[in-house]
């Protein structure tokens, strides 16, 4: 497990990825990265405006992300190949980003031997978004 030393703000709930920017709020953090999860950046345009959705790339590592007794938040990194940084995740069982952190550079976290999983499926719309 890689684990990381960052400055950071983990949001509740984020409703965008301004909720995440509060400089105010950011200290050190330490993380331990289980998983990248690559998209595409269409992929992830759409968890970004759709962040506080249930996104499928979630859910099969929901139950294995929180914040353990130390402190440490065991998440996972969301990116894509076309940005230096990412967002990442701790579900807390949830099948959306209940707890959130932007990352600006990938290179400040310890990602040696974290496995990486592309996400090939196309964003569902929600059901909110169906019933328009």
């Amino acid at each position: 497990m890689a684990r990381s030393m960052i400055h950071t703000y983990f949001c509740r709930k984020p409703g965008g990825l301004e909720d995440l920017r509060e400089d105010r709020r950011k200290q050190e953090v330490r993380v331990d990265v289980l998983k990248v999860i690559q998209l595409t950046a269409t992929q992830y345009q759409h968890f970004l405006t759709h962040i506080s959705e249930d996104m499928p790339f979630l859910a099969s590592d929901r139950e294995r992300t929180y914040c353990d007794l130390n402190g440490v938040e065991r998440c996972l990194l969301v990116t894509t190949d076309s940005i230096q940084g990412g967002i990442l995740v701790n579900c807390e069982g949830y099948h959306y980003a209940r707890y959130a952190a932007e990352v600006k550079d990938k290179s400040s976290l310890d990602l040696a031997g974290v496995p990486v999983e592309r996400f090939a499926e196309q964003p569902k719309r929600s059901c909110r978004q169906q019933e328009r």
